[in-house]
């Protein structure tokens, strides 16, 4: 395994000095992305992961995990079977030549493995910065790296004076604050776990009238593919994930909300929506002007033509037919509905009571 560590490694560094025709090489900003990966997923989950993979199975994991397979992190030797255990796969790692002793035990372990053959990010995301790439052309993530490349050259003052432990809490702080500028998404601050499409679609525009943006507040939505696989990936995400999580389920999946609240983290909310379903939530003229405007026909749709009696989905699906609208499709009608919505006044009370939970887990308020 360490072995593969160390081949990428030389392909990318020596790509990178190629490139970028710098000899010079800082490993802070892939020591800030590792502290940031920890402060979002669990290093339990992650060194487990590196446990239980082929190329490390030797007799040491008998030690490390115990009977339920989990980390058998009561025992005072673990750090060094751990230590001893990469070592013996390939790693040069020592535990008395490290500046990380004030990390927990498990981000210090996660820390020694991916810096004992570090990547020189910083380099690239300088040389991307320089080069007369259009602003339109670098993707999102890459322009994330130059910026907190930038802000690690423009504290070098302030980092030197900071230990090798207490350097990537200070970008982190700063990378929040980058986020929140220029709406980069991460570092991530919740995840919301939804059935679908539509709330995909929706949702992040909703929250945009009420002053709540997904990506300056590093705010994740995930759609399950469904409610019957939200309960499976609420347990995935619980394992795998720091960050809280808040789970939107439909009236229907009752059953599935409650096997979820015995499961639930105390960071973790549910939302189960009494309306129905998502569509539910809509206001009737949001829905017909959204129709009307998209299909260019002022009668199409009228208030009246839809049924109060059945669910909104059903409703509209019987309505698309009856207008010759052909099937109703979820996804291109949330689009349509997106483009249509103007400002606050466009959503139900009801909805904005779960933007206002939403914007609490995520540390913001609404207007």
């Amino acid at each position: 395994m360490g072995t593969v560590y160390k081949l990428a490694q030389a392909v990318w560094n020596t790509s990178v000095d190629l490139i970028t025709k710098q000899t010079s090489r800082d490993c802070l900003l892939e020591t800030y992305l590792l502290y940031e990966e920890i402060k979002a997923f669990s290093a339990e989950y992650l060194l487990k992961d590196i446990l239980t993979a082929e190329m490390t199975y030797i007799q040491s994991n008998n030690f490390l995990l115990n009977d339920n397979n989990q980390l058998n992190l009561s025992d005072k030797n673990f750090e060094s079977v751990f230590i001893s255990l990469l070592n013996n796969n390939g790693f040069a790692i020592n535990l008395k030549d490290n500046d990380y002793s004030s990390f927990d035990l498990l981000t210090r372990l996660y820390m020694l493995l991916n810096l004992n053959h570090p990547l020189n990010i910083s380099s690239i995301a300088t040389y991307i910065e320089k080069t007369n790439i259009s602003n339109y052309q670098i993707p999102l993530s890459v322009k994330r790296l130059i910026g907190i490349s930038n802000i690690i050259n423009k504290s070098d003052r302030k980092l030197s004076k900071k230990s090798s432990a207490q350097k990537p809490d200070f970008l982190f702080t700063q990378a929040e604050n980058l986020r929140e500028q220029q709406e980069l998404k991460y570092p991530a601050k919740l995840v919301i776990l939804a059935e679908g499409a539509t709330e995909e679609t929706l949702l992040p525009v909703f929250a945009d009238k009420v002053g709540l943006n997904f990506s300056s507040g590093g705010i994740q939505l995930v759609g399950a593919g469904g409610k019957n696989k939200v309960a499976k990936v609420y347990r995935e995400y619980c394992r795998q994930l720091n960050l809280p999580i808040l789970v939107m389920l439909d009236a229907d999946a009752a059953e599935i909300a409650e096997e979820i609240r015995n499961e639930l983290r105390e960071i973790d909310k549910i939302i189960l929506i009494d309306e129905g379903e998502f569509e539910d939530l809509l206001s009737i003229n949001l829905i017909c002007r959204a129709m009307n405007s998209y299909y260019r026909i002022e009668t199409v749709i009228k208030p009246e033509d839809i049924k109060p009696e059945i669910s909104m989905a059903q409703s509209l699906s019987e309505l698309w037919k009856k207008k010759g609208l052909g099937e109703f499709d979820k996804i291109k009608f949330a689009r349509i509905v997106a483009d249509a919505i103007k400002d606050k006044s466009d959503l139900y009370p009801s909805l904005i009571s779960i933007l206002s939970v939403i914007a609490e887990m995520s540390g913001k308020t609404i207007n």
